[in-house]
């Protein structure tokens, strides 16, 4: 769920939401949980997301069930995808 956050995050804000000048610097972004917002062009929806799958205590973050079953995704999600 961390990944898919970070990708989402990036597809929308064309950056990764952690970036530094070194690893060291990096380690301390990640573990401090602090990113910019999406652009403003996204919703706060959007924003709301993929704040919940960027949380830093993997115990609250939400697994796939409980992802689409939150409301803000739900109105998006269809079912099932047939491949």
């Amino acid at each position: 769920m961390w990944s898919l956050g970070c990708v989402l995050y990036e597809m929308a804000a064309l950056k990764p939401p952690f970036t530094a000048h070194d690893l060291s610097g990096l380690y301390k972004k990640i573990c401090a949980g602090i990113f910019e917002r999406i652009p403003f062009c996204y919703s706060n929806d959007l924003h709301s997301v993929i704040s919940s799958l960027l949380k830093l205590d993997p115990k609250v973050r939400p697994d796939t069930d409980q992802l689409l079953a939150n409301p803000l995704v739900a109105k998006y999600y269809k079912g099932e995808i047939e491949l």
